[in-house]
């Protein structure tokens, strides 16, 4: 509750300011309230996910998801995004990469990852994706060219909310929660790998056991 309430009280607060705003005051503070309602949007959009995929909601439909084109679809559903900030993405295929699970939501667990990838990494930079087959596991890794977490910070980052001290990307601190809840309902492991001190970014992998599933 007391995320929500957090933004609602900001947006009541800038709307009430507007009531004694002049026509030019108008026109600087109407942007920030758009932001304000469109962050307040992602987070109940965000929360209802996390809903849908918590161990006791009700389970979606199973069938045989294909990662290679998941994954195409997903990054064509955020070119313009990437491509906004020139960011060179590239991606190395597998072959046969197939595993049973509800491809909504391992959509999501990508989708976030990858915007994960986007936000935090500089104008001009780099997210390379490889995908593996190995004996019993498929192995995708995201590896980007942002700062990297902190050490101190990296086994918390799966906490819900959770955002680092000084992050100045702006989201609800649910993506990777939201991530982190999917891939164990998929027998899936998340690894953050840190590049620092060698250099920056993050490499993310998410590892499915496929000797777990039913076919």
């Amino acid at each position: 509750a007391h995320e929500l309430r957090t933004p609602v009280t900001a947006l009541r607060l800038q709307l009430s300011s507007l009531s004694h705003a002049n026509k030019k005051e108008l026109q600087d503070r109407l942007p920030r309230v758009f932001d304000s309602l469109t962050r307040m949007e992602r987070l109940v959009e965000q929360l209802l996910t996390l809903s849908k995929v918590e161990p006791d909601a009700r389970p979606g439909s199973v069938s045989k998801v294909d990662l290679n084109a998941l994954i195409v679809r997903v990054l064509n559903d955020l070119r313009s995004i990437y491509m906004a900030k020139r960011l060179d993405v590239g991606m190395t295929y597998a072959d046969d990469v197939h595993i049973f699970g509800v491809a909504d939501e391992i959509e999501i667990l990508f989708n976030n990852l990858l915007v994960n990838a986007i936000n935090y990494s500089p104008e001009d930079g780099l997210i390379n994706i490889q995908i593996r087959s190995q004996h019993h596991a498929i192995e995708i890794e995201i590896e980007d060219s942002g700062p990297g977490i902190h050490p101190e910070d990296i086994h918390k980052v799966f906490e819900r909310f959770y955002r680092a001290q000084g992050d100045k990307v702006s989201g609800s601190g649910l993506g990777l929660s939201i991530a982190q809840e999917i891939a164990q309902k998929h027998h899936a492991e998340i690894i953050l790998i840190n590049k620092q001190p060698k250099s920056t970014g993050l490499i993310v992998k998410v590892i499915f056991n496929t000797s777990l599933e039913s076919t």
